[in-house]
């Protein structure tokens, strides 16, 4: 953390923005920043990190001065985005990790398939960017929330122009969409680690 306020006060530089402005966009109490800046403040919050990686667009190791700053281009060409797990979107808490990515959509988030349930078409480990913002249509997959759990699930609309769900690994097993299921958003990329 001994780095951390030489690492802020250049991205403050290089983003031309002064203390109370970086606390209002950011949401934080302008003395805090000001205790990060002096280096009075030596174990910060991870929520303090996150949302200061986030609006600077680095991760939290470059924040804190473990890795180098990227160059004002790469931080211009893409963005991180929160890796969030099931207990974060159940509990609607803010995720303690992030990820690189080269999608546009500044609401998109990160989800990572943790078990082999989705096979063959998501293998254990893959991670999928989701949108909460894009529209889902006939064989979208999508992240939703019932009863209390985090399920993928493919979108299937009939003439009827019903829509149905149907598990990825199981196709011919369906549900119907109902009230009690809450689309959380739209798979835009997927990344599977080949193990």
């Amino acid at each position: 953390m001994d780095k951390l306020p030489k690492q802020l006060k250049n991205l403050m530089k290089r983003q031309k923005i002064n203390e109370s402005a970086l606390a209002r966009k950011v949401n934080i109490p302008q003395p805090v920043i000001s205790r990060l800046l002096s280096g009075a403040t030596s174990n910060p919050r991870v929520s303090t990190l996150l949302a200061l990686a986030q609006y600077f667009n680095i991760t939290i190791e470059a924040l804190i001065g473990a890795d180098n700053l990227p160059s004002e281009t790469m931080t211009k060409s893409a963005h991180y985005i929160y890796i969030h797990t099931e207990k974060t979107l159940l509990d609607d808490t803010t995720p303690q990790q992030m990820m690189m990515s080269s999608v546009q959509d500044k609401s998109a988030f990160a989800y990572q398939i943790n078990n082999n349930l989705l096979q063959p078409i998501f293998h254990s480990g893959t991670t999928l960017i989701i949108s909460p913002e894009k529209k889902y249509s006939h064989e979208s997959f999508i992240l939703v929330k019932n009863n209390n759990a985090i399920y993928v699930r493919q979108v299937v609309i009939l003439e009827t122009q019903k829509i149905w769900l149907s598990i990825p690994s199981i196709p011919s097993m369906i549900e119907a969409m109902d009230e009690s299921i809450t689309v959380i958003g739209t798979v835009i990329e997927s990344y599977c680690q080949h193990q």
